[in-house]
């Protein structure tokens, strides 16, 4: 009895022991973690703060230096800028004045599911003979590059109040005037499950039609690689045009991010016509999908079980999965100069594997009732599945073949002509649709 009540008595010990360790530990990686943090905020904080110093003592090449390779840049209408860019915008306009003083106040950090966030209130004070001083507030996005320095991702500019003498700032923005553009950009954010997703609405001002175009773009991407830039040349032809970044994915919310799963993607496209058809502008609006790539076969998916659908044109389809992650490490993947961009995260994960090889959009075909347009090149990366697709579909698709590697379609001028200037010509013509032989025989 004496040596059980020894050995219980050393279980307890140990047990005690082990408790206090781990408590020591918890106490630790929670320290660990705070500090972390701080250091991170004042990382962040000292960027910003560095932004503003370097634009009052005119030092444009190392102001350069703070920004990401691509920076979504909104001071009124989203643009993705390199850091060149946006110095040769600021530049006139400070160099007008002899002299600008720009204060960084109520700096507010957060971390949001891998994502580093912050905001600031500002206070610029301008001078040249007399003087006008602005108050705002700007937001930013973070990003490392590849050599682990924080940069600014993402900037927006949401003005406030002016004092002083505003026909000198009116004059100091006539010597670099602001980009003009046939068309308003909106931000917007829609929920998609418990997800809010993040969105750019692109609204004509000179609309030739009341039809929306939403933009899906290929395997991995987010809004601003391939979509937007279809997006603007389509609302140029007077189009109302959505794009957005899908759950994980870019500014959107979900808890895991960068992975390719077609169910939820395809689950994002419904949220974003719910969204659409809510609004009361486009509530008795057609919706027409455009999918390339990857978002061929989420969009088919789409038109087959959405009757608010009217269109759908499909882009250098990738109807199954199997075997065409490769398409990652092709040279618009890994050129900075096309899509390489810190925007996007583009490792694949085993997840994404398993979920995207395992796809197959071809019995969607199916169901489409509405008039399709599908274009490729004549030796698509998806030969195999686009024939199976149009043998299962049951109205007469129009076919474009075009001369283009499959990602050609994604960037080069050529090709992105060819599928803009046909998909306006279907959107705008009448359409009479045309049961295939095999349908009818049924």
């Amino acid at each position: 009895m004496k040596r059980i009540l020894t050995f219980l008595g050393c279980v307890l010990i140990f047990l005690l022991g082990a408790c206090a360790n781990m408590k020591d530990r918890f106490h630790v990686d929670k320290a660990t973690a705070k500090s972390s943090r701080e250091i991170l905020f004042n990382e962040a904080k000292e960027l910003v703060e560095k932004m503003a110093t370097l634009s009052d003592q005119r030092a444009w090449f190392d102001l350069e230096q703070v920004f990401a390779t691509h920076t979504v840049y909104n001071y009124g209408t989203p643009e993705i800028l390199t850091p060149t860019q946006i110095v040769d915008r600021w530049k006139p306009v400070l160099s007008y004045f002899t002299r600008t003083n720009q204060d960084i106040s109520n700096f507010q950090f957060s971390e949001t599911q891998g994502r580093i966030l912050g905001s600031a209130n500002f206070t610029q004070y301008h001078e040249r003979k007399s003087d006008v001083t602005l108050r705002g507030q700007y937001s930013f996005e973070f990003t490392r590059n590849k050599e682990n320095q924080l940069r600014i991702l993402r900037i927006t500019m949401i003005p406030g109040s002016a004092i002083g003498d505003e026909a000198l700032l009116r004059q100091a923005r006539k010597v670099s005037p602001p980009e003009k553009y046939s068309y308003t950009t909106e931000t917007v954010n829609f929920m998609s499950k418990e997800n809010k997703l993040s969105g750019w609405l692109l609204k004509p001002l000179n609309p030739k039609s009341r039809d929306v175009i939403v933009i899906g773009g290929p395997l991995m991407t987010v809004k601003e690689q391939v979509a937007y830039p279809y997006a603007k040349k389509f609302v140029e032809k007077g189009f109302p045009v959505f794009v957005f970044d899908s759950t994980g994915f870019g500014e959107s919310e979900g808890a895991v991010r960068n992975q390719e799963t077609p169910i939820s993607k395809i689950k994002d496209l419904l949220a974003s016509v719910d969204y659409l058809t809510a609004r009361t502008e486009y509530e008795h609006s057609k919706i027409n999908l455009i999918g390339i790539d990857a978002s061929a076969g989420y969009t088919a998916h789409e038109a087959a079980a959405d009757p608010r659908i009217s269109r759908l044109v499909l882009v250098a389809p990738t109807f199954i999965g199997e075997d065409k992650v490769d398409i990652l490490l092709t040279d618009y993947y890994v050129n900075s100069d096309r899509g390489d961009m810190p925007q996007a995260h583009t490792q694949l994960t085993a997840a994404t594997l398993k979920s995207w090889t395992g796809f197959d959009a071809t019995p969607a075909a199916a169901q489409i009732r509405v008039p399709t347009l599908l274009i490729d090149s004549a030796d698509g990366l998806d030969s195999v599945g686009v024939k199976r697709f149009i043998s299962q579909l049951r109205i007469k698709p129009e076919l474009k073949t075009v001369k283009a590697e499959h990602e050609d379609f994604y960037d080069r001028s050529a090709q992105m002509t060819v599928v803009v200037n046909s998909a306006t010509d279907f959107f705008n013509k009448d359409i009479i649709l045309e049961p295939l032989r095999q349908a009818q025989e049924e």
